[in-house]
């Protein structure tokens, strides 16, 4: 029982990356789940900030066959987002769409949704 500090790893039939593992508890910050043979999603866990911006591109750029495909980051979790993520944020759409993927932003509560506002990040994704 210790902390994994990153775990990055993707089966060729179920995507499913997790990072920042707290063993004993079976604590996950970042997951990645194929929802269906076009989708992808990422979860996001209760922060989303410098800490964890390295892993969270761990799990993006691990991700195999993503071409034609809608990837979801879901933040139905998430209470806080710094900077350093919104910059991350960025650098995954501009990943996704050199590799013919499209990008989601989901389930932001209302001050992650503020914050997507104030950065003008509305106007780059696709907020549902």
């Amino acid at each position: 029982m210790g902390f994994i500090k990153s775990v990055c790893s993707v089966e060729d039939k179920k995507i499913h990356i997790a990072c920042n593992i707290k063993t004993e508890e079976i604590f996950v910050t970042i997951l990645v789940k194929k929802q269906s043979d076009d989708s992808v999603h990422i979860i996001l866990g209760e922060r989303f900030d410098f800490p964890e911006v390295e892993h969270f591109k761990c799990c993006y750029e691990n991700l195999k066959d993503i071409a034609n495909k809608t990837i979801t980051i879901d933040f139905v979790f998430t209470k806080f987002v710094d900077s350093s993520a919104l910059g991350i944020l960025i650098a995954a759409r501009n990943y996704f769409k050199h590799n013919n993927a499209s990008l989601r932003l989901a389930n932001a509560n209302e001050t992650v949704s503020k914050l997507f506002f104030i950065s003008k990040l509305h106007k780059q994704f696709d907020i549902i």
